[in-house]
């Protein structure tokens, strides 16, 4: 989609030199980016989107929920629904939240009902002690069913040797919800962070939701504590939201950060699409990954 640059300040000066100390693991380190920061939790999308979720993650900040579009009290059997689908991806119960969705979806990231449960699976053999948390912030009746918006939270765990991966993403999407079960789906915005190591890095990221085609636009992924005599490693990557890009694996390179942080610069696409932003940001103790969806609009959607 873009190439990245450097701004403001030379953040990437090198190719990670070999010669520097890492930690002892640090080579499983990279194993675990590429095998689960890439591949799993670009494919969130999808994999968490199901169940009716949507939003935005909040890293390093609160991010906050959006007010409902409507005073009244939406439908019981509506609020039932979003709580039997969260219970049931808690319990890993993938039978049971499949039976929510229509054979015939229509996904906005062109994924089908198979290719859906598929993602969902692969996804559940990775995490653990998965939560989801649904909240409901618009709805509209309709002849057959609902529109809904809605923002799920999603905590999860995997275990990695003798430490645990830990998991935060928030997702916002809308689906139209017919005779009990969906039938279309947007995921509207996205936000996931990993965490590995006893203090990994606290990350800010800047980046917009949305941008018009063909323009500049600015991903920062901060580091909050003071950097001292830590060394601090990184590297970004992006991709366009499609079904082969939900399990492929990119190489990844490694680089100094001297400036306490990632700071990158990148133009849209001249056509609209759906991208994933991804950086990582490793320390001695720890690492960081964040992955978020910007939206490539035409400005008149802006």
């Amino acid at each position: 989609m873009f190439d990245f640059l450097a701004r403001r300040f030379d953040s990437v000066v090198a190719p990670f030199p070999t010669s520097v100390m890492l930690p002892a693991n640090s080579q499983q380190y990279l194993g675990l980016v590429r095998s689960v920061l890439f591949k799993c939790l670009m494919g969130m999308g999808v994999t968490i989107g199901l169940s009716l979720s949507s939003g935005l993650t909040a890293i390093a900040q609160d991010v906050p929920a959006p007010e409902p579009a409507q005073s009244n009290a939406p439908p019981s059997e509506l609020m039932m629904m979003l709580q039997q689908i969260d219970q049931a991806a808690s319990d890993e119960e993938l039978a049971t939240v499949m039976e929510f969705y229509s054979d015939e979806i229509q996904h906005g990231d062109g994924l089908t009902w198979d290719e859906l449960r598929s993602m969902l699976a692969n996804f559940w053999v990775v995490y653990d002690n998965l939560d989801y948390s649904t909240q409901l912030t618009e709805w509209e009746a309709t002849e057959t069913g609902f529109v809904t918006t809605t923002v799920t939270e999603i905590t999860g765990e995997h275990a990695f040797g003798s430490d645990i991966v830990r998991l935060e993403s928030t997702l916002e999407s809308r689906q139209q919800m017919q005779n009990g079960q969906i039938v279309e789906q947007e995921i509207l915005a996205e936000r996931s962070q990993i965490q590995l190591g006893e203090t990994p890095p606290t990350v800010n990221v800047r980046l917009p939701e949305a941008i018009a085609i063909g323009q500049p636009f600015f991903f920062d992924a901060i580091v909050l504590e003071p950097i001292g005599e830590s060394l601090l490693m990184g590297t970004a990557y992006t991709d366009t939201v499609a079904l082969d890009t939900y399990t492929r694996v990119p190489a990844i390179e490694l680089n100094v950060l001297d400036a306490g942080g990632l700071f990158k610069q990148g133009e849209a696409s001249l056509t609209p699409s759906q991208e994933w932003i991804s950086g990582l940001v490793i320390r001695e103790d720890g690492l960081t990954g964040v992955t978020q969806r910007l939206r490539v609009v035409n400005l008149t959607d802006l």
